[in-house]
């Protein structure tokens, strides 16, 4: 099973639906390089779990925010809005996930699995992520199980399916077991915005390189701009704009390190109409122009 180096995988619904892992074993290792890899808003059905390898992130997850350090991590339950970045963005921070389907655990839906163990925990509307610490011991255990799973799937040697799966279902009765002592109550009205959020992350997502404007983005949501503008504060800490003007510059940024497309053809693409206003808010983001991202991408391959 081949590492990704690229936690950039939303598709054009803003929630994922990219096979992590194969329909036999929906399981899938990631290793983010920050800051060269920002991990943007989305979400997916899969379960992800996080452990920190180097320097620090701080993760976002709905309005809430967490800073983890090297050596801790995290789990992100299934349809979870999230996001994550360096904490330092000179020093940047090296992650490993693992992403996986529950079905890999609990096979069919009406199993004693999914009826006792997972049904309770991904529906579970108070437990939308859990941070683990090597300083207590369950959590320690946990850390350790991501560990080995990631290296059973990044190695790929002969029955590291039934290795996996094993260390996976532990880490998962540790968390059935957990839950009650984590849950934090999340008002019903964030829950209806952090909806709102994400049928506006699909509109934008889908016309990214189009003319977008705030109406457009509110009559997504079924809202009216005053509180379109309030929910992306509330939720994403920015503007709808801003979020559009930043998409574009990650969409850009992929295409420069994954493809050979011109320059010009890029940026006209995700939505910049005048060339040199795509060069000057690109370096702008990412400290160099779009050739020299290009170059420093394809010198790192």
């Amino acid at each position: 099973m081949p590492i990704s180096s690229s936690a950039s995988y939303t598709d054009t619904t803003k929630r994922e639906t990219k096979s992590h892992g194969s329909v036999f074993f929906p399981a899938a290792c990631y290793e983010v390089d920050f800051p060269d890899v920002l991990i943007s808003w989305h979400w997916h059905s899969e379960l992800e779990l996080i452990m920190v390898e180097k320097g620090r992130i701080n993760l976002s997850v709905g309005t809430r925010q967490f800073l983890l350090k090297e050596g801790s991590g995290a789990f992100v339950n299934a349809d979870i809005l999230h996001m994550a970045k360096a904490a330092d963005e000179i020093q940047g921070a090296l992650i490993h996930s693992i992403v996986f389907h529950p079905r890999l655990i609990g096979g069919t839906e009406n199993s004693i699995y999914w009826e006792k163990y997972l049904n309770p925990l991904i529906n579970n509307n108070g437990y939308s992520v859990q941070l683990f610490s090597e300083d207590i011991n369950w959590q320690r255990e946990v850390l350790d199980r991501i560990q080995r799973a990631w290296i059973e799937i990044a190695v790929d040697k002969h029955g590291y399916e039934f290795r996996v799966r094993n260390e996976l279902s532990e880490i998962i009765l540790q968390l059935f077991d957990h839950q009650q002592h984590e849950i934090i109550s999340i008002p019903q009205k964030t829950r209806r915005n952090e909806q709102r959020i994400k049928q506006m992350l699909k509109y934008i997502q889908e016309h990214y390189y189009e003319t977008i404007l705030l109406e457009g983005i509110a009559e997504a949501a079924a809202i009216s701009k005053s509180e379109c503008l309030r929910c992306f504060r509330e939720i994403l800490g920015t503007t709808p704009l801003q979020y559009v003007n930043q998409y574009r510059l990650l969409v850009a940024a992929q295409n420069l390190a994954e493809t050979d497309w011109q320059i010009s053809e890029i940026g006209d693409g995700c939505g910049f109409g005048e060339m040199g206003y795509f060069s000057a808010q690109f370096k702008k983001k990412y400290g160099m122009t779009p050739t020299e991202y290009r170059n420093r991408a394809k010198s790192r391959k």
